[in-house]
């Protein structure tokens, strides 16, 4: 077990972002900001993370498509994160 604590990616998330929004949307707000430091997509004014679920899945593998869809809507509904669609192909689901 102790060899599993510090070999792995880290995550790490304030407490107080936790209480205010819980504990998987502050590790997702978390993931998200760490890729919006680095991208240099910019689209209606925003910087942009381009991910699919799927990608986001293998980010977060110890939570289900279906939790992590959740955790979305629920940033979009409080308003926190912004989603949006820019693809032209109709079979290109990335958000």
């Amino acid at each position: 077990m102790s060899k599993l604590l510090l070999k792995d990616q880290l995550l790490i998330v304030l407490p107080a972002l936790a209480v205010k929004v819980g504990v998987n949307g502050a590790l997702f707000l978390q993931q998200l900001h760490y890729w919006l430091e680095k991208s240099v997509n910019v689209q209606d004014g925003y910087t942009w993370v381009y991910n699919t679920n799927q990608q986001w899945l293998q980010q977060f593998p110890f939570w289900s498509l279906s939790t992590i869809q959740r955790i979305i809507s629920k940033l979009e509904k409080e308003g926190m994160i912004i989603k949006g669609k820019y693809n032209r192909s109709k079979f290109n689901n990335t958000v």
